[in-house]
């Protein structure tokens, strides 16, 4: 009995791990793909102290440059994941300018 509750221990710290190292290679991996098409693109990766979770979209216009700013932010507990990256901004010009 004590040997089945030991490996299922064994079991639950080695899928633990495993989903762990899978979603840091996904990260990694779409932080690469990212970085060869967008060159714009840039990515924080820091640690917090305590615990949070929660995720956020941010935009932000910047007409002198012609570009928009989006910023996603995810964090999961101790880690926080931050991705950035620049667009063209989209004018529709509706009227007559002078």
């Amino acid at each position: 009995m004590v040997r089945i509750i030991f490996l299922c221990n064994i079991v639950k710290k080695l899928m633990i791990q495993t989903i762990f190292l899978t979603l840091i290679t996904i990260l990694v991996t779409v932080v690469i793909l990212l970085n060869m098409f967008n060159q714009s693109f840039m990515f924080i990766f820091f640690f917090i102290k305590g615990l949070m979770l929660g995720a956020l979209y941010e935009t932000e216009d910047f007409p002198e440059e012609n570009i928009t700013e989006h910023t996603v932010q995810v964090a999961l507990l101790i880690f926080t994941f931050t991705f950035m990256w620049e667009t063209t901004l989209n004018k529709l010009n509706t009227g007559n300018e002078s």
